[in-house]
């Protein structure tokens, strides 16, 4: 047997370790997660079964290391109904402690509108609570976030806005 190889086969072992102890802290959970709004919501078009809207999200970055977003799926709630859905593929690098918005696509049924609009205007609520959860898609490595921003309107503050 040569002497050779075993050198080799030392400095892999101990590097083995030392390659999965630091692969571990990348796919970790991250110390600062994002945070995320909706900055903005335009309509774009209705159908007799569904509508699209544009969503334009804010994500704030508070860790000191600039976040890659690659995408994100996207699901929101009024009164604790499901209401929208949403998509987005928009590539965004989030600044360290900076913030950046990108586009969503988002669709919501007429059952879901009208469910809210019956309840709105019969009076069985005085303000929309709102649930938005999902999944920021990080980088190409598939790791994903998930997020939650939740609140509360007042009806008649969110009508005289419209």
């Amino acid at each position: 047997m040569s002497d050779r190889p075993l050198p080799a086969r030392r400095a892999f072992l101990i590097g083995l370790p030392v390659l999965l102890v630091s692969g571990c802290a990348v796919l970790g959970p991250m110390p600062d997660p994002p945070r995320v709004s909706i900055a903005a919501m335009d309509f774009v078009e209705a159908g007799i079964l569904e509508q699209r809207f544009k969503m334009k999200l804010r994500v704030q970055n508070p860790s000191t290391a600039e976040l890659a977003v690659s995408g994100a799926d996207v699901r929101v709630e009024l009164n604790g109904k499901l209401f929208i859905t949403g998509l987005g593929h928009d590539a965004v690098t989030i600044p360290a402690l900076g913030t950046a918005t990108f586009d969503i696509d988002a669709f919501s049924t007429l059952s879901g509108i009208v469910r809210q609009l019956n309840a709105l205007t019969q009076g069985e609520r005085k303000s929309l609570s709102y649930r938005m959860r999902g999944v920021l898609f990080i980088g190409t490595s598939q790791r994903r976030v998930a997020f939650e921003d939740a609140g509360e309107v007042d009806w008649p503050a969110a009508a005289q806005a419209g």
